[in-house]
């Protein structure tokens, strides 16, 4: 079972509740991220200005037509990752397919004639969203930092918060997301009962 953090203080001595780190939700202001601001970012946007020295680009709301390029670039991250196919390609196939019925939000980035990163989101309320998906084409230097910048200053302008999801106890997307200063991460904990029956 999955609780927000504040109900470990509601049940004392009825359950354990153990800190799910990689469970846990990073959440970011949304003008910061569209902005970059200050000397702790500098690095993401000296990776735009290097992708845009070398790339020019376009910035395109996600229509159907474009599912299989982004397919694509989720087939070129996985091997670029030394991985198969996963559960999460059929996720993010099926999410794209019916990202209208679903009310979800998604673009993507274009050069060099080809669709090279998409970002797919949802609203959780008026002023919070959530990225579900990003990705982009790995031989591009500073593309993942241009994607991201987009969809916070694009996408979801009209938004206070933008969760940006758990890093799975993974280092380096722990590292990534840490990174990008996160206004607070959301800690999920593991809950069992204290003396089970």
């Amino acid at each position: 079972m999955r609780l927000p953090a504040d109900y470990t203080a509601q049940r004392p001595g009825e359950y354990v509740f153990t800190l799910d780190r990689g469970s846990s939700e990073y959440i970011y202001n949304t003008k910061t991220l569209a902005e970059l601001p200050g000397r702790a970012l500098h690095q993401k946007r000296n990776h735009i200005s290097a992708f845009t020295r070398e790339h020019s680009y376009e910035y395109l709301d996600y229509t159907p037509d474009m599912l299989e390029d982004c397919m694509l670039i989720q087939r070129q991250w996985l091997m670029n990752k030394g991985l198969e196919q996963d559960e999460e390609t059929a996720v993010i196939r099926c999410a794209l397919e019916n990202y209208v019925p679903l009310g979800l939000r998604a673009a993507v980035i274009k050069t060099e004639g080809e669709i090279a990163a998409f970002t797919l989101g949802d609203m959780l309320s008026a002023q919070h969203a959530l990225i579900l998906f990003e990705k982009a084409l790995p031989q591009y230097n500073g593309l993942f930092q241009l994607i991201n910048r987009e969809a916070a200053a694009r996408l979801f302008k009209d938004t206070l918060l933008l969760n940006r999801g758990e890093d799975l106890d993974l280092p380096g997307l722990r590292q990534s997301k840490l990174s990008y200063k996160p206004e607070y991460i959301l800690e999920k904990y593991d809950c069992r009962l204290a003396h089970p029956l």
